[in-house]
């Protein structure tokens, strides 16, 4: 045991020299997050949106879920748009939380212009599909 707890002291500290990733860090990393603010058409008050990454196999289960209309499938579509942005909505936003039924009800209100619902859907994709910041390299 006590060879054990040398051998990760060890590999700690080398990590921490090297500044090179340990499978710990990687695997204790939290849920990419976004928050976005928004101006409620009629309003002056701000109301902040909190959108939290989903996994990549939950990611994909929802594509799988939301499969193309035949003629969306014609037009190279890879999923039903229709179904896809407010099930993705629905999954990421965290605060407020919306049910698929209300985030339904958004996307397809004639209250809700292409532009707003826009917004929340790509708040959606960008905090499920942004990668790492990388610091550039300067010898690059």
């Amino acid at each position: 045991m006590a060879e054990e707890i040398k051998a990760v002291a060890a590999r700690q500290a080398q990590s921490a020299a090297s500044k090179r990733a340990t499978f710990e860090q990687l695997t204790s990393k939290k849920r990419r997050e976004k928050e976005i603010t928004i101006i409620l058409p009629g309003s002056s008050d701000e109301v902040a949106l909190l959108f939290r990454a989903l996994g990549a196999k939950e990611y994909d289960k929802l594509v799988t879920a939301c499969p193309p209309t035949t003629e969306q499938k014609a037009q190279g579509e890879p999923y039903d748009a229709n179904k896809f942005a407010p099930s993705l909505i629905s999954h990421t936003l965290v605060d407020p939380e919306l049910s698929v039924a209300q985030a339904e009800e958004i996307w397809s209100s004639p209250e809700w212009s292409r532009g707003e619902v826009m917004t929340l859907y790509l708040a959606a994709l960008e905090v499920c599909s942004s990668g790492f910041d990388v610091p550039r390299n300067e010898s690059d």
